[in-house]
């Protein structure tokens, strides 16, 4: 009987592929200052609402949430609502009044924030931020009030004392409303939260624009 041999199966080696770094690929950036990386202000009401939220003030039953997420209250505000304005103002251009164009709310994080001096960490750059340039930024976006809700210790902690804090605010013509609370809190008391939202209230029904910050943003 002739024997059978089995057939010998060579071992597949497995080659590891490393691909070729991108030539597109974005270097890490290890350090953000006030000139490299300008504070960001991100608004809560879309500029392109404004004039519509103006002329036609949501009544007790609608919110902003629900300007956001119906197509048609979106297109109510902002081009139904602006679209009658320009007709009534060309129709009587002599009468017509136009009203005062409410404020607008925004956030940013700690204006001159500095952490991470020694250096990345995990990957996380280096912020060095100035004060003076962060208030003369907000100022130019026509920001007139400032709600910071970090307390002594911290403000002092991301380099930014309030004695500094303070000086540079009033040399740039900023009114500074101090809600302190620590990271990840709350106010102490809704009373105290009350007082606030009246105050912002107030600025921005009056036309004026309101940033409010912590640490991060």
């Amino acid at each position: 009987m002739a024997s059978t041999s089995s057939d010998t199966v060579s071992p597949v080696t497995s080659i590891n592929y490393r691909p070729a770094a991108s030539c597109n690929s974005p270097q890490r950036v290890n350090l953000k200052t006030s000139l490299t990386h300008p504070i960001n202000i991100s608004w809560i009401v879309p500029e392109e609402l404004i004039e519509g939220l103006s002329l036609d003030p949501l009544s007790g039953t609608i919110d902003l949430f629900d300007v956001y997420t119906s197509a048609s209250l979106y297109q109510h505000y902002y081009e139904n609502v602006r679209n009658t304005s320009q007709t009534l103002q060309r129709r009587s251009s002599r009468t017509y009044q136009r009203p005062t164009l409410i404020g607008n709310l925004a956030l940013s994080s700690c204006p001159g924030k500095k952490v991470r001096l020694n250096g990345p960490v995990r990957g996380r750059a280096t912020i060095d931020r100035d004060l003076d340039l962060d208030f003369q930024r907000l100022k130019s976006s026509d920001i007139s009030m400032i709600i910071c809700c970090l307390n002594d210790e911290e403000l002092a902690f991301l380099g930014v004392p309030w004695p500094k804090y303070c000086e540079l605010a009033q040399k740039h013509n900023l009114q500074i409303i101090r809600i302190p609370m620590v990271e990840g809190g709350c106010p102490d008391t809704l009373d105290q939260m009350d007082q606030v939202v009246m105050q912002m209230d107030r600025h921005i029904q009056s036309g004026q624009r309101v940033l409010a910050h912590c640490r991060g943003g």
